[in-house]
């Protein structure tokens, strides 16, 4: 320990630390980007379904008032042959289609249905509804959409209440919509955009932060190899303090220190465990510091009581190794090295 020198970390480790760490921050906030971009496509989309389906509603309303309002939904054949013109009332685009409408009384029986039996995924949409119908509190005026996968792709199934004139509810519509391609790949196309310029944006910022970045780490380190050596000296001149007052010279603590550590290794303890090791064996005497020298020096056999006085100095020992946090770790060695 009389030539004890701490190397500061070298300059491709300070790199490396940092590289590592610039990616871990540019990848999470590329994923949190993502994710709210996503989130805002999605919210944008879902309010421009909302407003395409409360349209679909007042046309609906609009072309079938006559039998919304007439006794049990009036001629059932006229509301199946309305259905049927699934174009005039349905809006179809690039957002994508209704490829499935259902008109229900109150009692949720079927009065007439309509389904796109041109889409290639029309099977899968069937055995979705036979397992999901959706069902209105009492009293429920809300139109009710969910946003589910069927056959791998995106759909919104819809449910809304159909008013009568007098804006009572007498019938449910419900529908499946079938999200547009063009859609899903316009929301990728964004998200991916955004994690892009995000990337540009972090890399362009921490190239010109990188040197104060580097300095300051550099400083960093420099003054964690200082207090190490610093805490390094503190031991080895109190270590060797008490041992030049016990015995006139300090090779004892380094003799002790030496064996601790070959018996260690020997052992096949760990790293961390022998530097806690070092430090308690070169301080396992300190506590002497607290006994007097009529004991501490006496050239005859102890007395008992003078013998259960230099005992203490283990605990003397504990209770200075703990007022300090860097040599918490000693405090077993140095209250256990007469065990």
């Amino acid at each position: 320990m009389a030539q004890h020198r701490v190397d500061r970390p070298s300059e491709g480790s300070l790199h490396r630390i940092l590289i590592v760490r610039i990616a871990a921050v540019t990848a999470g906030i590329c994923i949190v980007l993502a994710v709210l971009v996503y989130m805002i496509e999605r919210a944008r989309f879902d309010q421009a379904l909302v407003d395409s389906t409360l349209h679909t509603v007042a046309n609906l309303r609009g072309v079938l008032v006559d039998q919304l309002d007439a006794p049990h939904l009036g001629d059932h054949s006229k509301i199946r042959e309305t259905i049927g013109k699934f174009s005039a009332y349905v809006p179809r685009g690039a957002n994508g289609r209704y490829v499935f409408v259902r008109i229900m009384d109150t009692g949720y029986s079927t009065v007439a249905q309509e389904l796109d039996l041109s889409y290639a995924h029309q099977p899968a949409v069937d055995r979705y509804l036979a397992a999901h119908r959706h069902r209105f509190a009492a009293g429920g005026q809300e139109v009710w959409r969910k946003l589910v996968t069927i056959d791998g792709k995106p759909h919104i199934h819809v449910a809304m209440p159909l008013a009568d004139s007098r804006g009572t509810v007498v019938a449910y519509a419900e529908g499946v919509y079938a999200v547009g391609d063009e859609v899903v790949a316009g929301i990728r196309r964004r998200i991916a955009r955004t994690v892009f310029l995000t990337v540009v944006v972090v890399l362009s910022i921490v190239a010109l932060l990188y040197p104060v970045i580097l300095l300051l780490l550099r400083r960093v380190a420099t003054l964690s190899v200082h207090l190490l050596q610093a805490n390094l000296t503190t031991i080895q001149a109190l270590g060797s303090a008490i041992a030049k007052r016990d015995s006139d010279t300090d090779l004892h603590n380094y003799r002790v220190t030496i064996y601790s550590v070959h018996l260690a290794e020997a052992l096949g303890l760990k790293e961390p465990s022998i530097r806690s090791l070092i430090k308690g064996a070169f301080l396992h005497d300190v506590g002497k510091i607290g006994i007097g020298d009529e004991i501490l020096h006496k050239p005859a056999r102890l007395t008992e009581e003078e013998f259960l006085e230099m005992k203490r100095h283990v605990q003397h020992g504990r209770d200075i190794v703990s007022n300090s946090v860097w040599l918490q770790d000693a405090l077993d060695v140095v209250g256990g090295h007469h065990e």
